[in-house]
């Protein structure tokens, strides 16, 4: 099993990266959390499982007059 890491930052940008000792390597092409239609949300957490394949993702988008929706993806690799 190896160490992975999944970063993502506040424009909705994901990167998944192989941690070793020695080095520190990207894994698959920075992506933007969105499909044909747009942004998806927000996303709040992100979480990638122990032989890096998927991500979890938690996000939240804002619906007019509502509070927030939460929602739950999973981003195959």
């Amino acid at each position: 099993m190896g160490n992975f890491l999944v970063i993502w930052t506040q424009n909705s940008y994901l990167r998944v990266f192989s941690i070793t000792p020695k080095e520190c390597k990207q894994l698959s092409v920075t992506r933007k959390f969105e499909d044909s239609k747009g942004p998806l949300g927000f996303i709040k957490h992100c979480q990638i499982n122990s032989d890096g394949t998927k991500v979890g993702i938690i996000a939240n988008k804002p619906i007019a007059a509502q509070s927030p929706s939460n929602s739950f993806y999973i981003y195959d690799l």
